[in-house]
């Protein structure tokens, strides 16, 4: 795939740096790490929520397991200091497939926007919990 071409073709729908983050992210997590990750012996592993893997980019976070169908990224729109420190206010969701031969924007399957990180991690978790389902219900 010509990662420059779907950069260009691209930034109409989606900012050219979530596009870029798609695909470093996902090339990362598939070769098994990278310096987002802590090396365990011969593993590696990352921060996990509800059992889900959990990285984040400055301000996009990335939420399931990339062997998996589906993952989900989550971008922060706006933040409000509270405490003197930045909460994310306004997370925009998407869910996407990990299918390498898709174009980044026909990969993503729903989007939402939720106020709040914790709402839009639990409707990640429903989401992703969901596509688990009918991936076996398929098999």
């Amino acid at each position: 795939m010509n990662y420059k071409y779907v950069v260009k073709t691209s930034f109409r729908l989606l900012p050219n740096y979530i596009l870029c983050d798609i695909i470093t992210i996902r090339d990362a997590l598939r070769r098994g790490g990278s310096d987002m990750s802590k090396k365990e012996g011969n593993e590696f592993s990352f921060f996990t929520y509800k059992g889900y893997p959990l990285v984040r980019n400055k301000d996009v976070l990335y939420y399931g397991n990339m062997y998996d169908e589906y993952v989900i990224m989550l971008q922060i729109l706006k933040t409000k200091k509270v405490k003197g420190l930045d909460v994310a206010s306004k997370v925009k969701v998407y869910q996407m497939s990990t299918d390498e031969s898709l174009n980044p924007l026909e990969a993503i399957t729903r989007t939402a926007e939720k106020d709040g990180l914790y709402e839009a991690l639990d409707l990640a978790e429903v989401w992703l919990k969901r596509s688990m389902a009918k991936v076996k219900s398929k098999a």
